[in-house]
């Protein structure tokens, strides 16, 4: 009984004794806003721009751990089209640098679902995938981000093959 109180109370120490330093490292976080996307699938290609086009607020875990939720809204209004794609996703980037996101190479791999409407009806789409990029640091508190993008699941027949580029701001 007494072993189990021993081990019991080692176990809370080691747990306080790492999650401490975390729980501090953790306070860094990132809104990340991504202007253009190129994605190709299906034999056709799309170019979009536009603000903010996908936000993502990045919470380090630590210095190389984070978890971006993240939303997409596109709007599509021309003549031919009318419609609003919804999307919203959850990544957990890895940052090689160890400098929590601010510069270097990075795979996210992640979880997106999706919805249409008008023109772009759709039931819920699941889609999965991940990001290889790399992020500069331009200032203190400014990077800017770019990836090659991959995507499969739902809302395609065949896997989306693209890349990204947006601008990260950090805050404590």
């Amino acid at each position: 009984m007494m072993a189990r109180a021993i081990r019991g109370l080692a176990a809370a120490t080691l747990l306080v004794a790492v999650a401490s330093p975390l729980a501090a490292q953790a306070r860094q976080k990132e809104i990340r806003l991504d202007f253009v996307t190129l994605q190709t699938s299906d034999g056709s290609t799309a170019i979009t721009a536009g603000f903010p086009g996908t936000v993502a607020l990045g919470i380090y875990m630590n210095k190389n751990i984070a978890l971006e939720p993240q939303v997409a809204i596109s709007n599509i209004s021309s003549d031919f089209v009318d419609g609003t794609i919804f999307g919203a996703g959850l990544f957990v980037p890895y940052y090689f640098a160890g400098d929590f996101g601010k510069s270097g190479l990075f795979l996210s791999p992640g979880i997106q679902l999706s919805k249409g409407s008008g023109d772009f009806e759709t039931d819920t789409q699941v889609d999965y995938g991940v990001d290889l990029g790399f992020k500069k640091t331009h200032k203190e508190r400014v990077s800017f981000r770019i990836a090659a993008t991959f995507r499969d699941g739902d809302s395609s027949t065949d896997a989306v093959i693209g890349g990204v580029f947006g601008i990260g701001l950090f805050w404590r």
